[in-house]
């Protein structure tokens, strides 16, 4: 397909939007369109609006959309060690077949940052024994919550995890409660409004299992995270409470969004 041959299936506006979306590394918008004029011809406009080539002749499109990404996403590639020949050619099948627009989000690239992420972040959630953390600064006691600040409320057993947790949420402008068992956790949550719950369920026991039973039920609209061991035996009951289960190691990041998700319901 050509420039021109797009153009004319797709054009708004005098552009034909070939990519767009929300880029997952800069966290800015992104679009790469094919636009015409009478005086300058062919072109391609970025989100800044310049023309990178005004004399852009009637060539492939997909030629100039994977010089274009190639570009964006060379550096973080390149640093990370990360091979993006998987997305681009995701890109190019998404363009061959619909004919039209690509959103960058929803491609192959989500799946590769994804992986990343899963690999630098919660691999310490194995539980081993000789799991050593980073020093974090001590959290005050935060007591009971009453601004209508995003609260998350921890439950672990584990100081080590809590402090892990805290420094993740702090950084993502959460407010964060750590309780050290489901009865602590239950305590503080029946004092406050718009709060999310992160549950440390990797060894709960029979009677843990009946607290959260009887947790779930007398708070059925309760929003529940839960972060569970390898090969779970009662990962399906644990389903029927959580809006998510995370099976560790797992990503940090998928668990934030899970939480952007529902304070952004809830707001």
């Amino acid at each position: 397909m050509t420039c021109k041959e797009f153009y004319d299936l797709n054009a708004s506006d005098g552009q034909a939007v070939v990519l767009e979306g929300h880029h997952p590394i800069t966290d800015t918008h992104i679009s790469l369109s094919i636009v015409f004029s009478e005086k300058e011809g062919w072109g391609t406009r970025t989100e800044e609006d310049t023309v990178l080539d005004h004399q852009l002749p009637d060539r492939a499109l997909l030629t100039e959309a994977i010089d274009w990404l190639t570009a964006n996403f060379e550096d973080f590639e390149r640093k990370e060690g990360i091979d993006f020949s998987a997305f681009y050619d995701d890109i190019v099948g998404q363009v061959v077949t619909t004919c039209s627009s690509v959103d960058i989000t929803h491609s192959g690239l989500i799946v590769a940052l994804e992986e990343l992420r899963r690999q630098k972040t919660l691999e310490a959630m194995n539980y081993s024994d000789d799991r050593t953390f980073p020093p974090l600064p001590t959290m005050p006691d935060l007591g009971i919550v009453r601004s209508t600040a995003r609260r998350v409320l921890i439950i672990s057993k584990k100081k080590d995890w809590h402090d892990y947790l805290v420094s993740i949420f702090k950084s993502e402008k959460f407010v964060p409660i750590p309780a050290e068992d489901l009865n602590a956790g239950f305590a503080q949550y029946s004092t406050l409004s718009n709060c999310a719950i992160v549950l440390d369920a990797t060894d709960l026991s029979v009677e843990e299992m009946d607290e959260l039973k009887a947790m779930k039920k007398r708070y059925p609209s309760m929003y529940l995270l839960a972060i569970v061991g390898q090969n779970c035996e009662y990962i399906n009951t644990i389903f029927s409470f959580a809006q998510d289960v995370f099976e560790v190691p797992a990503s940090d990041m998928g668990i934030v969004r899970s939480l952007q998700r529902f304070f952004h319901r809830a707001s």
